[in-house]
This record gives C-alpha cells, sequence and structure tokens, in this order.
C-alpha cells in the first residue's frame, strides 16, 4: 500500500470511518437489548487490513476509531465483554499497530472487559483462530478494507459462513469499484479475468458472457452490482446492501462512483442504520431537488403491483446499491423517508393502508420492521386497483 495512503485522513475515508462508527455502535446496541442480563454474551470485532491504527496527520484510523466507540458504549453498558481481531500483513505497520493499541487500551475506561489480538501477517495465514476467537463471541461486526481488492474472497466466505458465526455477525467491506471497472473490461488479459472470475466466484466463461450482455460490452454501475450480490448471497445473510462512496481530489469530494461500501446483516434495523448514516454524509455536501426524487418513482412502482407489505417495500429498496453520483439525499431508502412517503400518499388518497384503525405510520415506531400491512393503490375515485 502506498505510503502516502498513511499520511492524511482524506474525506472519502472520513465519510468511509463516519458510517463505520455509526453502525458498530448501532450493532452493539441491538446486542446489548438482546443480551440483557446475560452478562456472559461477547462482542466480536475484527479488522482484517488495520494498517497502523492512525495517520501521520494524528487522525485515527479504523483500529482506533473501533476501540473509542467500544469504550465509550461499555462505560454505559456492563454486561457485554469485547473480543477484538487486528490483522495487519506488513510488519513495520503491524509493530506501530501493537504500539497504537496498546497505548489506547491502556487508557480505556474498561480496558479489562476488552481483550485485543493482534496478528501479524497476511489475515489468511490466521484463519483458524479466528474462527476460534469470533466462535465465543456471540455477537459482532467484521470489517474488511483491502488495498486494491486483495482478498481472498473464498477464505473470507469461510470465515463468515462459519457455524456460531454467520447468523450474528454483520460484515462490512469496503472495495474499489473504479478498480475493479477498469481490470474486468481487460478482456484480452486471461490472467486478470481469471483472478476476476475467481473473486466473484463464477468461471472466465460465466464472467465474460455477462459482460457480453451489457450494451456495446460496457462495465457499468450495475453489473458489478450484481457481481457483488451474487457473491454475497453465500453469506448466508438476509439482506446485502451497498453504496458508492467518492474519491477526493483538491480537498474535495468528486460527484463520483470511486469506491463501494457494502454491508451484509440479518437485521432490518441495520440496514436502515446503514442508509441514515449515508444520508447523513451526502446532505453534508449535496442539496435535494424540489422537482425529481428517484425514491418516490421506485415507491410507487412497487406499489403498483398491490397488495404489498411494506416488509417488501422497504427490501426491494435496499437491495440495489445505491450510486453517489446519480443521487440525492432525499433518495436514499432510509425508514423516515420511506414512510414519510407513504403518509403523504395515503393522505392524498392514493393509497390505503390495510389496517384496522387505517390510522398512518409513525416512523419513530420500534415495530416498523415488523409490520406486515398491505398498501392497495387506489385510483382518484377510490376504487381499489388489485394486481395480482
Amino acid at each position: 500500500m502506498a505510503d502516502s495512503y498513511f499520511e492524511e485522513e482524506l474525506l472519502n475515508t472520513e465519510l468511509k470511518h463516519n458510517v463505520l462508527k455509526k453502525i458498530l455502535l448501532k450493532s452493539m446496541s441491538i446486542a446489548s437489548v438482546a443480551s440483557y442480563r446475560n452478562i456472559s454474551d461477547l462482542f466480536g470485532y475484527v479488522d482484517l487490513y488495520a494498517g497502523e491504527g492512525q495517520h501521520d496527520d494524528g487522525k485515527k484510523g479504523s483500529p482506533l476509531i473501533a476501540l473509542e466507540v467500544i469504550d465509550s458504549f461499555s462505560t454505559k453498558n456492563d454486561f457485554i465483554e469485547y473480543k477484538c481481531i487486528f490483522t495487519e500483513i506488513d510488519e513495520n505497520r503491524c509493530d506501530k499497530l501493537q504500539k497504537n493499541l496498546s497505548s489506547f487500551h491502556n487508557v480505556m475506561r474498561k480496558k479489562e472487559k476488552v481483550e485485543i489480538f493482534c496478528e501479524k501477517g497476511n489475515w489468511c495465514n490466521h484463519v483458524e483462530s479466528i474462527i476460534e476467537i469470533l466462535s465465543k463471541t456471540r455477537w459482532g461486526l467484521i470489517f474488511a478494507d483491502p488495498f486494491a481488492n486483495q482478498i481472498n474472497m473464498d477464505l473470507f466466505i469461510k470465515i463468515l459462513t462459519t457455524q456460531k458465526i454467520y447468523s450474528s455477525k454483520d460484515i462490512m467491506i469496503f472495495v474499489n469499484y473504479t478498480a475493479l471497472k477498469r481490470i474486468i473490461g481487460t478482456g484480452h488479459n486471461a490472467m486478470i479475468q481469471s483472478k476476476v472470475a475467481d473473486f466473484f466466484g463464477i468461471t472466465v466463461d460465466d464472467l465474460n458472457a455477462q459482460i457480453n450482455k451489457e450494451p456495446s460490452g460496457n462495465i457499468d454501475f450495475n453489473l458489478i452490482n450484481k457481481l457483488f450480490l451474487d457473491r454475497l448471497k453465500e453469506t448466508k445473510k438476509d439482506y446485502i446492501c451497498g453504496f458508492s462512496i467518492p474519491n477526493t481530489k483538491n480537498g474535495k469530494l468528486t460527484n463520483s462512483d470511486y469506491f463501494f461500501l457494502l454491508f451484509c446483516t440479518t437485521d432490518i434495523n441495520m440496514v436502515d442504520e446503514f442508509y441514515k448514516s449515508y444520508k447523513y454524509e451526502m446532505e453534508k455536501v449535496k442539496i435535494d431537488s424540489t422537482f425529481y426524487c428517484t425514491l418516490h418513482i421506485k415507491i410507487d412502482s412497487l406499489i403498483s403491483n398491490s397488495p404489498v407489505t411494506l416488509l417488501y417495500i422497504f427490501t426491494e429498496l435496499t437491495s440495489s446499491f445505491i450510486s453517489w453520483k446519480c443521487s440525492l439525499p432525499e433518495d436514499i431508502p432510509t425508514k423516515n423517508q420511506i414512510i414519510d412517503y407513504l403518509n403523504d400518499q395515503s393522505e392524498k388518497g392514493l393509497i390505503r393502508f390495510e389496517l384496522e384503525d387505517n390510522n398512518v405510520l409513525n416512523k419513530r415506531s420500534k415495530n416498523f420492521p415488523k409490520l406486515k400491512m398491505r398498501l392497495r393503490k387506489i385510483d382518484m375515485e377510490g376504487i381499489q386497483i388489485i394486481n395480482v
């Protein structure tokens, strides 16, 4: 990895870390509620590409950010202990990482509750020990931020699908979309195509067949979206979602799809937190449109196949990756934005909630994931239109 990466934290890295903070905090919050009064439950955190722990400009890297969130959370929640695993392939950087982790751990307010494992070398050589440690935890988050997409996906998925790990461990992966797009297009290079096919768990023929389906053989956002969705289905997670992150140029975020941040979970509340954090970051640099909202168009399209459930709408909206370049904050499928629009359509008489009291939805309701109301599109005269 280029040494310049560690000199300062770029804006796109800051965005990624901001999302990581919120996801980790939400994951621990859900775990703490589920584990109430069960002090034997453990939370596991894994960072497979940990780096040095902080940048040369003093800003924390993902390892220290995670420990900071854990330290803050653990002071208010006494019934969870933590096992944190950090791996770094570069020996010199791993030495610095160990020092940074040790220094931070010494000042943690509940350091006796946090056990840290720092492994030197490629994490692929520590798979069995990672599995052994994670198997002792009930909840957790696994974070992978490989340089230039250099990750052994087969071994990665082996960890994720191991019994006692896959059901309650969330997964976040950061990948370089631009690099993938560039190398997938090098069809003349058989070695590269073979590596890409292995990355996505398919044959070279299957990869080329999917590329050839694209107009003029173009490699676009949707193709790589599909390849990742198909690959990550092997994690056995109920929800696989993701969004793009722009790069940094001249000290500003560009309006581009440069990286992907992918998230796999079995908890619909975690999906909502993932997109809420993205919307918050987007609002810092983008302004909503007053004329056009792709989220509303997508919801209308789903309701046209009514009757449908709210769970179906939410799942469909979050199953496709979100483009930074082509989206505005109002386009992000958060629970609040979906419910606001459905309430608006209900008040206008355009849809009907099949509920006993027919009340509007409460976007603050903690029971949102369990709501299975049916929505029927009705015309302006109030006649139900049911498409079956």
